[in-house]
């Protein structure tokens, strides 16, 4: 298998293949880094990246996942979890709309660059968002020797989020290994990764709960 996470989220993983005697190569996909947010000591925060949960501030807040792995990650860190989405940002925000009652300003801890059109589910039922750059993220610029290895032998891809799916296949790409992962096969956390992953494998297999060992369970 070709084990491809950010940095964050590797070594927890690579803890889990060993523990099941499964062989990989790792690829640290980015590398990410908290940064330090000042909030109010109360109120409600949107999570949709576990590089987000090592920036939670001490206080009396209500957390929003985007969905049960991040979830998991902020209840390890030992926070209480309000919401857990379904497996997207837009389905969170549908369901904090429809349980919660305006005004209440939300606030999203992510970084500088992330996606922000499910805002606009929570401002039209009167509710406020605002932005926080809580992690920065650096992405992998080449492929490793080992990632070029193991796409060349056709090796299986672990893949668990959509914008590192997407940047291993730009990775990849650019490497003129296009036909070879061709040969390979996409073991996706959700569908919408698995929707990226569809025109560039040779097959994508989606796990039915958003986890690591969901997916592990489809080998």
């Amino acid at each position: 298998m070709l084990l491809v996470r950010a940095s964050h989220s590797l070594s927890a993983a690579e803890d889990l293949l060993r523990a099941q005697n499964i062989a990989f190569t790792p690829f640290e996909i980015a590398i990410t880094a908290p940064i330090e947010v000042t909030l109010p000591a109360a109120g409600h925060l949107v999570i949709t990246s576990s590089a987000a949960v090592a920036t939670i501030p001490t206080g009396d807040y209500k957390i929003h996942c985007v969905h049960e792995v991040t979830a998991a990650t902020v209840q390890a860190a030992g926070h209480d979890v309000a919401t857990v989405g379904d497996n997207n940002a837009m389905a969170l925000a549908q369901k904090i709309a429809s349980e919660h009652t305006p005004p209440a300003l939300f606030h999203h801890l992510t970084t500088s660059t992330a996606n922000t059109h499910w805002y606009s589910v929570l401002t039209a039922a009167g509710h406020a968002v605002q932005r926080h750059s809580a992690y920065s993220t650096v992405y992998a610029e080449v492929l490793t020797p080992e990632a070029i290895a193991a796409v060349k032998a056709g090796t299986p891809v672990i893949l668990c989020s959509q914008r590192g799916a997407e940047h291993l296949i730009y990775l990849v790409k650019a490497a003129k290994l296009a036909s070879e992962l061709k040969q390979c096969t996409a073991y996706c956390l959700s569908p919408a990764i698995g929707d990226i992953c569809h025109a560039d494998f040779n097959a994508t297999i989606t796990a039915p709960t958003p986890t690591l060992t969901s997916l592990l369970e489809m080998l």
